[in-house]
């Protein structure tokens, strides 16, 4: 544990090495981000991809809600048509995960006005990396005690340092996004309030 400076200071320092992190980490996967599509498992992103552009030409509520994978067409219905999980338009539906990787993404880019796009969805999966790496950071400081706003405690970081470049989380966290990366930060923050709740029990009577 080290606290060199008064508490503002420590606290501008802790996240400037956040943030200094995480840009190092997305400044080494740029040329893979920039290559086409196509290499491992990039498949999946293309499918959450089809799916956002569809909900951005009919809208959310003329699918159900629902993952949908094909565009209108007679073609599309010829290509569907022995398929088990479709409508009475022939709109084809994936059904092994919820909606909510295809309806976060969809939400989020209405929010800030951007059309789905392979930039978006890897910006949307870097998001993603640097909520989850930085709800392990605070998992270890609250696991060990210790207050983010006061002490730079090197196990945190060293965890959060090593989740941001894994190989895996490098590539899955940037050129990918489906369900099993967005789940990530679920288990982060359950993880968390599990900490807190371990270290008193009474918050779950407040």
């Amino acid at each position: 544990m080290i606290s060199l400076f008064p508490k503002r200071r420590q606290v501008l320092l802790n996240w400037t090495l956040i943030l200094v992190l995480f840009i190092v980490s997305v400044l080494v996967r740029i040329e893979n981000m920039r290559a086409p599509m196509g290499r491992h498992h990039e498949f999946i992103t293309g499918h959450v991809l089809t799916t956002l552009s569809i909900y951005q030409k009919h809208g959310l509520g003329y699918f159900h809600y629902s993952p949908v994978l094909n565009f209108d067409g007679e073609p599309e219905k010829n290509i569907f048509d022995k398929f088990k999980f479709r409508d009475e338009n022939y709109h084809i539906y994936y059904v092994s995960y919820p909606p909510l990787c295809f309806l976060a993404p969809h939400f989020v880019f209405k929010l800030f006005g951007v059309s789905p796009s392979v930039t978006a969805i890897h910006v949307f999966s870097l998001a993603i990396h640097f909520l989850s790496g930085f709800l392990l950071l605070l998992l270890i400081y609250k696991l060990a005690g210790r207050d983010l706003r006061q002490h730079i405690y090197v196990p945190g970081f060293v965890a959060y340092t090593v989740y941001l470049f894994a190989s895996g989380n490098l590539w899955y966290h940037a050129n990918l996004y489906f369900a099993d990366m967005l789940v990530q930060v679920f288990v982060m923050a359950f993880l968390v309030l599990l900490a807190d709740f371990l270290r008193d029990p009474t918050l779950l009577v407040r």
